[in-house]
């Protein structure tokens, strides 16, 4: 499990002198003594004491490089599809996604997060610059349950398209609440993958072209994606899920009827 580096260092406490007891003190030990006769001092030219040296300022460390590129996806390196980096939903468990972590110098990188409190379950996040993943483990489990990448690379329909063929259907997803985005997901269930692609500003039609880049790439353990695939159906709607039909417009209904439901 991962801890920040705060729960590793143990308070200190430092118990200052009062200024009020010293000054009194100073006054006690005074008064024991006798007074001498004051004789007049001579002038003297104050002497300030020399600056004190300018410390160097503290560089951070830099957040390690993650490297991702393409994960895996398209170049199978070092494993491809639902594999990335060795991490298999559903096959590996935790102490072996942070053993992974190590080895391959992204550890810093990487934050734990636990909200099984709330039934949202829990995962690590490594982020570096506009790039970064996330692994989440099953409710009450150690085992990985989803991964989630965003490459460092740009990917495109076609390149997808040209090294898995069709996908098996997409979703077509809006985001936003005064101002809607609109974007689609291929669904290859034999991989237990999705493949996010960029929003576009329009709600609708999303205008599907070869160049249409990739935005996330999911990994599912098979409970899981069969799970992803009923949530998007019985919580936003039938229509969301839909047959591939190419390049082109897609709509969240059928703009012929004009009448939600599947196109």
């Amino acid at each position: 499990m991962l801890q920040r580096k705060a729960d590793e260092v143990s308070s200190v406490y430092c118990h200052k002198v009062s200024l009020w007891g010293l000054l009194l003190l100073v006054g006690l030990l005074s008064a024991c003594h006798a007074r001498p006769t004051a004789t007049p001092l001579a002038p003297a030219t104050a002497t300030l004491p020399p600056p004190a040296p300018t410390l160097p300022t503290r560089t951070p460390f830099p957040t390690p490089v993650l490297g991702i590129q393409d994960g895996g996806f398209l170049s199978g390196d070092p494993c491809g599809p639902p594999c990335f980096w060795g991490i298999v939903p559903g096959e590996t468990r935790e102490a072996e996604v942070l053993a992974i972590l190590q080895e391959r110098g992204v550890y810093d990188a990487c934050r734990a997060w636990d909200n099984e409190a709330e039934s949202a379950g829990r995962g690590i996040s490594c982020v570096s610059g506009r790039t970064g993943f996330m692994v989440s483990f099953g409710q009450g489990e150690d085992i990985v349950d989803v991964v989630g990448l965003g490459p460092s690379v740009n990917m495109t329909v076609q390149d997808v398209v040209a090294r898995y063929g069709a996908p098996a259907g997409i979703n077509f997803i809006t985001q936003g609440i005064h101002v809607y985005k609109s974007s689609l997901t291929l669904n290859y269930p034999d991989m237990f993958t999705r493949v996010d692609l960029v929003f576009q500003d329009n709600v609708f039609p999303y205008v599907l072209e070869p160049t249409t880049l990739v935005r996330n790439i999911g990994y599912f353990s098979p409970s899981v994606y069969s799970w992803s695939i009923e949530r998007y159906e019985s919580v936003i709607g039938p229509w969301t899920l839909q047959d591939w039909r190419g390049y082109g417009e897609y709509w969240p209904f059928d703009p012929d009827s004009l009448e939600v439901g599947a196109p």
